[in-house]
């Protein structure tokens, strides 16, 4: 293109218009040399200063305002990329066009194409934390693998020993955060799980109707099966009421490589479907999944070639009181 764009200019614009065009073409040209001597980078940059001569013509004509374009800046960066590099017949625009594609075209495509930047700037975050997680996932996995208990311990140690002088004020900080952490993890051990204490979202319900609204078939024998568990009768006919909450809230076990202990709380809710009546929108059905363990004193990835051996995914159907 760039081959017959200065012979169609040519008289159908402004002289200075053709200068700058014609700068350009040159300096392209130039820049695909597969060869380059003094003389040719010479030629390159004069071809580069020729055209900031010459754009001050397309602010006059208001074609536009200014030139704060990326490519026009990167310019300036060739000569010496070249001469520090070698010719640019070796280089492409794959890397970042790929990076354009994870980076801004799969996290737009996640948003509702409103405010789009916040929900592209979150999606990337999860994304990342996702990555990390998995690298740790791996780490860990080859770590196991070693069955060395005293490797495990060297390689989370936060700090390596000497490092800090004994007294010091960044010795009296690591002690005070060592306790604050300490503390923050022992509580959330405690309490693992919140329900909340006003009155139940879904109200107080027989078995029967728990079973049948919420579709929660085993409900009875996974009731019946922690009766006999803990040494307690079980009953004929299940009369009582259970209170049904929408959510809970449940502390998440602290993992010193990934885990940020300021935000360990999670909620686990549910949402029953409700169609629209009147003036009020119909309401979508919403569960949440959850990655439970199977047998209590459980601890995942002791297992190293599979780490979440002995962990079942539940899609949770409903919440009912604390004893279950």
């Amino acid at each position: 293109m760039e081959k017959v764009f200065t012979g169609i200019v040519t008289g159908a614009a402004d002289e200075q218009v053709l200068r700058a065009v014609r700068a350009v073409v040159d300096f392209i040209s130039y820049a695909r040399l597969e060869v380059h001597d003094e003389k040719t980078l010479g030629r390159m940059d004069q071809s580069w200063s020729d055209f900031h001569q010459s754009k001050k013509i397309f602010q006059e004509l208001e074609i536009r305002t200014d030139f704060n374009i990326p490519k026009i800046h990167s310019m300036i960066h060739y000569v010496s990329a070249i001469q520090s590099h070698g010719s640019l017949d070796g280089y492409n625009t794959e890397s970042p066009e790929c990076l354009h594609i994870d980076f801004a075209k799969m996290a737009y495509q996640a948003t509702n194409k409103r405010d789009y930047t916040m929900q592209m700037a979150k999606w990337l975050d999860r994304h990342d934390a996702m990555h990390r997680y998995a690298t740790y996932l791996s780490w860990l996995e080859s770590l196991s693998a070693e069955n060395t208990t005293e490797n495990f311990v060297k390689a989370v140690r936060p700090v390596p020993a000497g490092s800090i002088h004994v007294g010091s004020r960044a010795d009296q900080t690591a002690r005070e955060n060592s306790r604050e952490t300490k503390g923050k993890v022992e509580k959330m051990a405690v309490k693992s799980y919140e329900v909340a204490t006003k009155k139940p979202g879904y109200g107080f319900r027989m078995v029967d109707d728990i079973v049948n609204t919420f579709g929660a078939t085993d409900l009875i024998w996974h009731l019946e099966n922690f009766l006999m568990t803990h040494s307690l009768p079980v009953p004929h006919s299940y009369n009582a009421t259970f209170p049904v909450f929408k959510k809970f809230s449940l502390y998440l076990p602290n993992i010193p490589q990934v885990s940020d202990l300021s935000d360990l709380k999670d909620h686990v809710h549910v949402v029953l479907p409700q169609l629209a009546t009147g003036r009020q929108q119909p309401v979508e059905a919403f569960f949440s999944t959850v990655l439970a363990t199977e047998r209590p004193n459980f601890s995942a990835f002791e297992d190293p070639n599979h780490l979440l051996k002995g962990m079942s995914i539940i899609i949770l159907l409903c919440s009912t009181s604390r004893q279950f």
